[in-house]
């Protein structure tokens, strides 16, 4: 699973010793890789957000789905974003999934400590 793979290259990143970009930019590779394979597809996207400058994805994550749990989820889904991530352009488009909100918030990952 995508999302499992992503919070694998964080951990792995922050072992390693890494800084938090380090950390973010193993997320974002793990997110591209993630959107090359034959995993299955990312969750139907129902709306899009579409950004202003100034933007980052887990504040569209928050607002979206009251939780900055849901970045995982958004990278899975808007893999063409991994390589911006965190910073979005002014007009990028998010996909916004569809997702159960229980989900989101009963999967705490520590990732520092």
């Amino acid at each position: 699973m995508t999302v499992d793979r992503i919070l694998d290259a964080m951990r792995a990143a922050l072992a390693a010793g890494g800084t938090s970009e380090d950390v973010l930019a193993a997320a974002r590779r793990a997110a591209a890789r993630g959107a090359r394979d034959e995993s299955p597809p990312p969750p139907p996207v129902s709306t899009a957000y579409r950004a202003v400058d100034g933007d980052v994805l887990d504040a569209v994550a928050l607002a979206a789905y009251g939780t900055e749990y849901a970045l995982v989820a958004l990278l899975a889904a808007n893999p063409e974003l991994a390589g911006s991530a965190p910073h979005l352009g002014a007009g990028d488009l998010v996909g916004l999934p569809v997702l159960d909100p229980p989900a989101i918030e009963s999967r705490t990952v520590q990732i520092w400590d």
